[in-house]
């Protein structure tokens, strides 16, 4: 049987994860990334920056957690009105409480899909391993939490994930597109493949830190 490749262009996906909108001890976990003063300073960058990026039939892969249960309906309704893109929204663990009426309201005001998990493609001309019509793919698996052995890791695939705020884990091909490591900007398939070039020249043969990174 033949392999299905969910394929996505490069210019029109986006990666995004841990908006936590109206969170305001978001701030305090996230030092030294940022200068707001206040969450609504924070949440209007958020939403101004993604604005600027996604275009209404782009696709962008938000990792979850995009609000605490403490944030009302209304406004997380009322900043998701706001975001224009096609969302493909992963559970977090800050998201349990978005129940099915939540779901209802929030695909009334936005093109939102949500899931758990997703393998994509995306054409890389560095990838021979996968390829499709004449075109190299590059595997990517995405997922709320950083995962220490995801499927295709030694076939080259990449893995992105959000949940850990200000830690980075020290895993090769993989990276965190939390807000605060994207400088609360949505990032495409470029952003992620120079990301992830320099976070694996300070790792070793085995994914660990090197050298570089201990000093």
């Amino acid at each position: 049987m033949a392999k299905h490749f969910n394929i996505y262009e490069p210019n029109k996906t986006w990666f995004f994860s841990d908006a936590h909108f109206g969170h305001d001890n978001v701030l305090k976990y996230e030092p030294g990334f940022h200068n707001f003063k206040n969450i609504h300073e924070h949440d209007e960058t958020i939403i101004w920056n993604w604005q600027k990026a996604v275009q209404p039939d782009d696709t962008i892969f938000f990792l979850g957690d995009a609000s605490m249960p403490k944030v009302k309906l209304w406004y997380l309704t009322s900043v998701f009105q706001r975001l224009p893109g096609h969302i493909i929204w992963f559970w977090g663990n800050h998201d349990l409480h978005i129940d099915q009426e939540w779901q209802r309201q929030l695909k009334q005001v936005a093109d939102i899909k949500f899931t758990m998990y997703e393998e994509i493609y995306v054409p890389d001309t560095d990838r021979t391993k996968h390829s499709y019509e004449g075109r190299n793919l590059r595997m990517i698996v995405l997922f709320h939490y950083p995962i220490y052995d995801w499927h295709g890791m030694f076939q080259g695939a990449y893995h992105l994930y959000g949940h850990s705020h200000v830690n980075l884990h020290p895993m090769r091909n993989s990276y965190s597109v939390c807000a605060c490591f994207t400088e609360y900007k949505p990032v495409n398939f470029d952003w992620v493949k120079k990301k992830i070039n320099h976070h694996n020249e300070r790792l070793d043969r085995s994914g660990q830190p090197g050298i570089q990174s201990s000093r």
